[in-house]
């Protein structure tokens, strides 16, 4: 029998496969109801930000081949920003065709296709074979109870991503959760929410990850310096991961982000945050 977290993320699939023709449209007719005076520049940037967020639901939903047709259209209008704005508007008729040739990836596009769908399934199965359900259940619990007591902020701009990271919360024993969509709503919540763990895109705008960090570790915002922070990011290249560890980061964690990889990375932060609490508590 599927688990209460398996079925949560299975709605969240199955949303997102109904939703993405909507998505697609609106990003064709975004192009198509420009205004006179509208840059090529200024268009294109808007339409690659909404590629990449498309991009990275389809991955992180465990749909690959949308996933990578998305983001070589990104990769394409990202070369394309580097011509003039003349060369620019010619190729915009072309984006636009290849855009409406993603309508013809619905049929990709089934719950029962979802990569992400089968991991969640056959994990759960694992967890059923588990011998010792006993000492998996006192684990389990002790684990519930910790994360608790944590306030957590979810920073993403895509609303599936966002609602499958707070079902994996949910489904963790936290109780109290916060999102953002932007940069500027994220500032906002940690004034108003003080959130004691925030889980973050690296790619954020207009405040990016990195600009995000700096602040909290330098004592720019209420929050304590040491606040735990997970970012995420599509692009885990050696120069990101040392200058997000030089300032301060707790995890950064590689895209697709999967419900497993989350719950490591997040029970790894704050367990490594109680023990050493611990034994400053023993050592006092």
């Amino acid at each position: 029998m599927k688990n209460r977290s398996e079925n949560a993320v299975a709605k969240i699939v199955a949303r997102y496969c109904e939703d993405f023709p909507g998505q697609v449209r609106s990003l064709i007719e975004f192009l198509e109801d420009r205004q006179e005076g509208d840059r090529a520049y200024d268009v294109l940037r808007d339409t690659r930000a909404e590629l990449h967020r498309m991009a990275g639901a389809a991955h992180c939903l465990g749909f690959r081949q949308v996933g990578a047709e998305l983001s070589d259209l990104e990769r394409t209008l990202q070369d394309i920003a580097s011509q003039s704005d003349r060369a620019m508007e010619r190729e915009i008729p072309k984006i636009k065709l290849r855009i409406e040739g993603l309508l013809n990836f619905q049929s990709l596009l089934l719950p029962q296709k979802s990569r992400l769908l089968s991991k969640v399934s056959n994990s759960s199965e694992a967890d059923s074979l588990c011998s010792d359900d006993r000492s998996r259940s006192a684990v389990e619990d002790a684990r519930s109870r910790m994360m608790s007591k944590e306030r957590f902020l979810i920073a993403e701009d895509d609303p599936y991503i966002r609602d499958m990271m707070k079902t994996t919360l949910m489904d963790m024993g936290v109780e109290d959760i916060k999102v953002a969509a932007s940069g500027f709503e994220v500032l906002k919540v940690i004034n108003e929410f003080e959130p004691t763990f925030i889980i973050s895109d690296w790619e954020m705008e207009p405040v990016s990850g990195l600009e995000l960090l700096k602040c909290i570790r330098r004592g720019g915002t209420n929050l304590p310096s040491d606040t735990p922070i997970v970012f995420f990011t599509a692009h885990k290249d050696r120069q990101s991961t040392l200058l997000a560890n030089r300032n301060g980061v707790n995890k950064l964690v590689g895209k697709p982000v999967l419900p497993a990889q989350l719950r490591d990375a997040v029970l790894g932060v704050v367990e490594k945050r109680f023990q050493l609490k611990r034994r400053a508590t023993r050592a006092a």
